[in-house]
């Protein structure tokens, strides 16, 4: 869905005002120029044409290419979402399978297995946006484990793991079942399936070349455009005369 109608002319202007504003200095420089000297300054139209149906080409290349990988990012982390949706039903039913642990622990325990939880959550969108880790996820973990946290090299990835050693020992308390075990370790390896997917995204970028090709033609073709359009302009001013 489109977050807004338009986008912003400040923004625009923000982003492409310096290359709007050489661009129009050199569209002036060479109307001038076509104006006041006799300079044979002019190209085909057809150069402009055909450099166009060629940056054209690219253009769509890379907006599909770029779209492509936005929504794959969109799809692993609505999976991400899924999953930790799921997560939170399974905890919720399986825990004490066997009744034997009183409301109160029971409470307690699953409080603890959510802040986990919220602790990956919170530390994996930080690093997806290369963002320092701080209150924001350590206020979910205690200080053991926050320690251990201090000394991973994948702090998101560590959380999962200390919560698929936590979930190991509730089923060799008997307070999870071998059955509700599996299902829970599934749930885990989805989420870490599709969070190695979504720093496969962030860290892996589009080959340089294809932007680099496509920012060179583009340049080629507005800087000629003026020039192609000289021939045009004498015709008019004959025309009318």
């Amino acid at each position: 869905m489109l977050v807004h109608k338009r986008i912003p002319l400040r923004m625009i202007l923000r982003v492409e005002g310096k290359s709007i504003s050489l661009f129009f200095a050199l569209a002036i420089g060479i109307y001038a120029i076509h104006q006041f000297t006799n300079l044979p300054i002019e190209l085909p139209v057809a150069m402009a044409a055909t450099l166009g149906t060629a940056v054209s080409v690219l253009l769509g290349f890379k907006n599909n290419a770029a779209y492509e990988r936005w929504w794959q990012a969109r799809q692993n982390w609505g999976a991400i979402v899924n999953h930790s949706r799921i997560l939170g039903i399974q905890l919720l039913t399986y825990t004490d399978w066997n009744q034997n642990l009183p409301d109160r622990e029971r409470q307690k325990l699953l409080n603890k297995l959510f802040q986990r939880h919220f602790a990956y959550i919170n530390t994996l969108r930080l690093q997806l946006r290369d963002l320092p880790n701080g209150s924001a996820t350590d206020q979910w973990l205690d200080a053991l484990e926050r320690d251990g946290l201090a000394r991973a090299q994948n702090r998101a990835t560590q959380i999962l793991t200390n919560q698929a050693a936590r979930l190991r020992e509730l089923a060799s308390e008997k307070l999870l079942g071998q059955f509700q075990l599996f299902e829970l370790m599934h749930t885990l390896e989805a989420l870490l399936q599709h969070q190695g997917k979504s720093e496969g995204i962030k860290n892996i970028p589009l080959m340089r070349h294809y932007s680099n090709f496509t920012t060179a033609f583009v340049w080629v073709f507005v800087l000629l455009i003026p020039l192609c359009f000289v021939q045009e302009f004498r015709v008019v001013r004959a025309f009318r005369g």
